[in-house]
């Protein structure tokens, strides 16, 4: 399942550094917050969790017990924050589906909170929901969000910035209008107090602001716009920035300069999965976003499956070859099944996006005998998916290449010759004994979840070319008692390469 499905499943049935890091992503930390006395919003008008958290509890909250992962809860009990907090910051950008997944799990479920260390509490709940708006996958860090409670203003600039995202403005200017400082900033009190209706008092407090420093020429420019005052009226249309914030976004929407997300970073996408964005612009979204991991699979095949190709080549191409391969699997048509399946596979690895066959079809392609390419196709989509055991157990290998697969998917140990550099790291990674001693004390110390991010940065370099990397990160896996995954994980990357 998902790591986000999981979570969504699991919810219906179950002051910070002195120099906070960079973000990946620019506004995410660098947002003008003028101090001021905190006020926890108004609990009868804002539709957000107020519910106070214990002091030393913020960097635990999650959405579902890490132990439903199969982690012990006790993950991060031995680390400091600060390193926890750095770890989950890095760009991991390249690990293959599987391990991404499981730094997923990591990001949004609950454990025991690391030692505080050199930080205050709350430094590893920012840099998950950093991690995770980088990766997209914002509707997960606005769940944590309103789990945590968003009344410190470096939680509270997340909430604002997501939820402008989301179209989730209204709960959002409830809050920023119910603290008693400016925690998202000026720009934001302007915004929401129109948005209010209180147009008096929005022109009043930028008109004030001007000379004080609080806002730049830009965003003076546009809310005077976005205010239709004198001062915005005319001249040509803006020039938007490359990177603006979801603020600066919503605001060039709202005069009528809309800026297409195609550009801009990952989480701007979700605004165009809603069908007002148009298809294309949906699919697009769509693509960007299950790449990540951000989106599960089903909600790309929706999105592709929604209605006929408009026209032909590239976008749609992949929606025609798509819709081709599920129709012929709701027909049970074998023949059509083998001859939709290469276009399927080839259309969708010229993007990046091959993982959508096992996804949704590895399980029922398991064991089908296919004639031709399309038979050593559904084997090899089959060991990609959650049949890869039964599927490795039903072959009969067609050479050396084949029979080292099957002895990863199973787990087997033999005689197995891999001729390359790769399958060599995956060998040795899986035997796994160069790992046990420095995983053991890791334990032992309460830091498993420290060794388990560690091993996820090594299979990231190890996808990239490194097979040093492939060989530590599978062998501590292994450590880990992570078997399945360690496996998976060497699936992807021998059956995908680079783009595992």
């Amino acid at each position: 399942m998902h790591p986000l499905a999981l979570a969504a499943w699991v919810a219906l049935v179950a002051p910070a550094q002195a120099e906070e890091p960079l973000s990946a992503i620019d506004w995410l930390t660098e947002r003008l917050a003028p101090a001021g006395p905190a006020a926890v919003p108004d609990a009868g008008t804002v539709e957000v969790v107020v519910a106070p958290i214990p002091p030393d509890r913020a960097d635990a909250v999650g959405l579902f017990p890490v132990s439903a992962a199969g982690l012990p809860p006790d993950l991060w009990a031995g680390s400091e924050a600060g390193a926890v907090a750095a770890a989950m910051r890095r760009d991991l950008s390249d690990l293959p589906a599987a391990a991404r997944d499981m730094l997923y799990l990591l990001l949004i479920a609950e454990a025991s909170p690391p030692r505080a260390g050199t930080v205050e509490d709350g430094a590893v709940l920012l840099a998950r929901i950093d991690r995770l708006t980088a990766l997209g996958a914002i509707e997960a860090a606005f769940a944590l969000l309103n789990a945590a409670g968003t009344g410190p203003a470096e939680r509270f600039r997340r909430y604002f910035d997501i939820a402008l995202l989301l179209d989730e403005e209204e709960g959002a200017c409830d809050a920023v209008l119910g603290r008693a400082d400016l925690a998202a900033g000026l720009a934001a009190q302007v915004f929401c107090l129109a948005r209010a209706g209180d147009w008096p008092a929005a022109t009043l407090a930028l008109r004030g602001s001007r000379g004080l420093g609080l806002l730049d020429e830009g965003e003076e420019h546009l809310l005077a716009r976005f205010l239709d005052l004198p001062e915005g009226r005319g001249g040509a249309p803006l020039v938007p920035p490359s990177r603006p914030s979801p603020l600066v976004w919503r605001l060039h929407e709202a005069i009528g300069e809309a800026m297409p997300t195609a550009a801009l970073p990952l989480p701007f996408a979700h605004a165009d999965l809603e069908s007002a964005a148009g298809w294309r612009a949906q699919i697009a979204a769509a693509e960007r976003l299950y790449r990540s991991g951000a989106i599960p699979a089903n909600r790309l095949l929706g999105v592709y499956t929604e209605r006929a190709a408009a026209a032909s080549g590239g976008v749609w191409d992949r929606v025609e070859a798509v819709q081709r391969l599920e129709a012929a699997f709701a027909a049970a048509d074998e023949a059509g099944i083998a001859a939709a399946l290469p276009a399927a596979w080839d259309r969708l690895a010229e993007a990046g996006l091959e993982l959508l066959v096992p996804d949704i079809w590895g399980v029922r392609l398991s064991g089908r005998r296919l004639p031709g390419r399309a038979g050593d196709l559904a084997f090899r989509i089959a060991l990609l998916s959650d049949a890869s055991a039964g599927a490795a157990r039903a072959r009969a290998p067609a050479d050396s290449g084949e029979a080292f697969l099957i002895a990863v998917a199973l787990g087997a140990s033999g005689p197995f010759r891999p001729g390359d550099a790769l399958s060599l790291a995956v060998r040795d990674g899986l035997a796994g004994g160069t790992a046990a001693a420095r995983v053991a004390e890791a334990r032992a110390e309460g830091r498993a979840g420290e060794a388990l991010l560690a091993a996820l940065a090594r299979l990231d370099e190890g996808a990239r070319g490194d097979p040093q990397g492939v060989d530590e990160g599978l062998a501590t896996l292994v450590a880990l008692g992570m078997d399945r995954l360690a496996r998976r994980v060497a699936l992807q990357l021998l059956l995908l390469g680079e783009r595992g």
